[in-house]
């Protein structure tokens, strides 16, 4: 059993009645003598946290048991001060287990909450990482921010808080790719379970698993063998999903297979396969010993010709090694095939929990609800292999314009003040563990913390952008180290990402600095990625990144430019072309052909080569190219004297790009 650590706000020490239920309690922290009626709630949490950091923290998996709780109470925005408290250290420390001994007065929405963080059940320490909201503790106390609305709290958060809904599971023998797994599951609003273990798999999963725990996204590698299969009857393959992925020699075994072994399996509409698809030397000649992979390949494509809203609905096939968090999520494909119905004015709302202010093309599939958005109206959407998903879209208003019917304009200039705090905590938290984060699931942890002090603190830019920017460096420096994730990583889609969040965070600002604080927040998180790039020697795309960095310098140079003084301007046209040269090499060949096109055919329309179009052309890349004209006597023409300026001007030109060029390939052979 993990260790368990105690807070307790009475007199009396629970150590002695742990012992007699069978917790072995390591340390207890008592707060009651610092506490009483009038102690401010954030100053009971600031102790708790403190304390919480330097005796709990860098344990293996540690518990929390806090002695007495109201579910109903489990409030940080209101309450009374302990459970507020409470609800605050769990929203801070989402890596640390928690389990409560007594509750108030349960009521029926309480007994899920209770059932997973009862003491005396075993179960509350040994499910797995809490790092991903597994249990929905966070889930809980979200949910009571979001139903609060006392008028008379000035602090009183106006807006939505995102609540992950939905449950996934990933399974995987190898702690870092199931890790992997999870953290792209709750990054795109799904609570997950993290599954390394056959004990923990059969807790969450089997026959005797808790019926409140139905997962509906499965993230499942194939050829597993958990460290403790041991200790189990080995009639069971867990590489055998189901009876009909068998070879046919051993399609009547008696032995169970995975789906049998995990019935709870049965709960998710779709279960996504991660292999490496390797053959394990079996001759594809034999069609009965095929490995299982090769098996449920062929069975998937029988069936799609069969039964195709089976094969969309519950098994995707994704092959390792993927090109980091956004392919993965890209191909399991949960957030594709829904159509917007016609009769619909109703924008679709994004497949992603952290774009869902911006317009995008398509809702999320399969999974129902698994993000809660923010208030505004409901549309149903309806999947091309049957059946109808009710989709709540929010929108929340931009600062000084006019609400929708139904919502109220924030009049708060940041979050929240104990949101805000807890944002805080959880800030300093990730940055420490970012210091000295070497292992997949330390980094993984590090990038969770700042996640969450980003959702909490929106409202505040300046906690939000530095735990943005930590977010997405902790992200690409796993995709950097992780072997499980190819080496070319896709980049355009985080920045496509960056830019949304951007736009989302500016809503915050004032009109006249709107923009060009967008582009300070793309900047800033961009730079921070390019050194994690720079750091791993990722040339291609530190590049990327770069160019995109010049494109935003270019913008706000321009900003500044038009505001400030006028003999600026022209020095910022010509970066600004600079960097539309360096975006892309096809820009830059572009350019290159255009120029001297223009000048061949102003020539031509001058009469200078005496109206022949090929000779106007050839002078005019003789001249763009610095080279001799020998072809044709221009010179003795008169209408040439009369050009001299523009002669000089085109020869100017082509020496200017092959200047750009040249630094542009010493810039590159200086990287690398």
């Amino acid at each position: 059993m993990a260790m368990v650590f105690a807070i307790t706000n009475t007199t009396v020490h629970i150590q002695p009645l742990a012992k007699i239920c069978g917790v072995d309690i390591s340390k207890e922290m008592n707060v009651a003598s610092s506490m009483d009626s009038e102690t401010p709630i954030h100053e009971i949490f600031l102790e708790c946290a403190d304390w919480i950091q330097h005796e709990v923290v860098g344990h293996v998996d540690p518990v929390i048991l806090i002695p007495t709780i109201d579910p109903a109470q489990l409030n940080p925005m209101g309450g009374d001060p302990w459970n507020a408290a409470v609800a605050m250290l769990c929203l801070a420390f989402p890596d640390l287990g928690w389990v409560f001994s007594k509750v108030g007065d349960s009521v029926e929405q309480d007994r899920e909450l209770v059932a997973r963080h009862d003491w005396s059940k075993k179960s509350a320490y040994d499910s797995g990482s809490s790092l991903f909201d597994s249990k929905g503790l966070r889930k809980w106390v979200l949910e009571k921010c979001n139903q609060n609305h006392n008028p008379s709290q000035d602090n009183q958060s106006k807006n939505r808080l995102r609540i992950r809904k939905e449950l996934a599971v990933a399974i995987d023998d190898e702690e870092a790719y199931s890790f992997f797994h999870a953290y792209v599951m709750y990054r795109f609003g799904y609570r997950c379970y993290c599954l390394t273990t056959l004990n923990e798999s059969l807790a969450v999963l089997g026959n005797a698993s808790s019926p409140l725990d139905k997962p509906r996204v499965s993230l499942e590698d194939v050829y597993i063998s958990f460290p403790d299969s041991e200790r189990y009857n080995h009639s069971f393959h867990l590489s055998d999903f189901t009876k009909e992925f068998r070879s046919e020699e051993n399609r009547n075994a008696k032995s169970d297979t995975r789906q049998e072994v995990l019935p709870g399996l049965s709960y998710c509409n779709t279960r996504i396969i991660i292999s490496v698809a390797h053959a394990h030397g079996v001759s594809k000649d034999d069609q009965g010993s095929k490995d299982p992979w090769e098996r449920m390949e062929s069975a998937l494509k029988s069936w799609k010709s069969k039964f195709r809203h089976i094969f969309a609905r519950n098994y995707t096939l994704i092959k390792k090694p993927t090109s980091g968090i956004f392919d993965l999520w890209k191909q399991a494909k949960l957030d594709e095939g829904w159509e917007v119905p016609k009769n619909s004015n109703v924008p679709a709302p994004s497949p992603s929990w952290i774009s869902e202010a911006v317009a995008v093309t398509s809702p999320p599939r399969r999974v129902q609800n698994k993000v809660e958005w923010y208030q505004g109206s409901t549309c149903n959407y309806t999947h091309p292999c049957g059946g109808q998903n009710k989709v709540e879209w929010y929108q929340r208003p931009i600062s000084g314009e006019a609400a929708p019917d139904g919502v109220s304009p924030s009049s708060n200039h940041s979050a929240p003040g104990r949101l805000k705090l807890v944002a805080e905590v959880l800030l300093r938290r990730a940055l420490e563990r970012s210091k000295s984060a070497q292992r997949i699931p330390d980094i993984l942890t590090a990038a969770v913390l700042a996640m969450d002090a980003y959702e909490l603190a929106q409202e505040t830019p300046t906690i939000a952008v530095e735990a943005l920017a930590l977010m997405h460096s902790m992200e690409v420096k796993v995709e950097c180290e992780f072997p499980g994730v190819s080496y070319g990583i896709i980049v355009a889609e985080r920045l496509k990402e960056i830019e949304n969040e951007s736009e989302k965070l500016s809503r915050y600002v004032d009109v006249t600095t709107r923009e060009s604080y967008k582009l300070n927040v793309q900047a800033r998180v961009i730079t921070k990625i390019m050194r994690v790039f720079n750091d791993y020697k990722q040339f291609d795309e530190e590049q990327i990144c770069l160019a995109k960095l010049r494109t935003l310098h270019s913008q706000l140079d321009l900003q500044k430019s038009v505001t400030g003084p006028l003999h600026l301007l022209p020095l910022t046209i010509i970066v600004t072309y600079i960097n539309i040269l360096l975006k892309n090499p096809y820009y830059f060949v572009f350019f290159v052909l255009l120029w001297p096109t223009i000048l061949g055919l102003y020539y031509y329309h001058m009469n200078v080569c005496k109206g022949d179009l090929f000779e106007s052309m050839f002078l005019a890349v003789n001249i763009f190219t610095a080279a001799p004209v020998t072809d044709c006597n221009v010179y003795a023409n008169p209408l040439f004297t009369h050009l001299k300026t523009v002669t000089v001007i085109a020869k100017l030109l082509g020496l200017f790009h092959l200047g750009v060029l040249f630094s542009h390939l010493y810039n590159i052979i200086r990287r690398r």
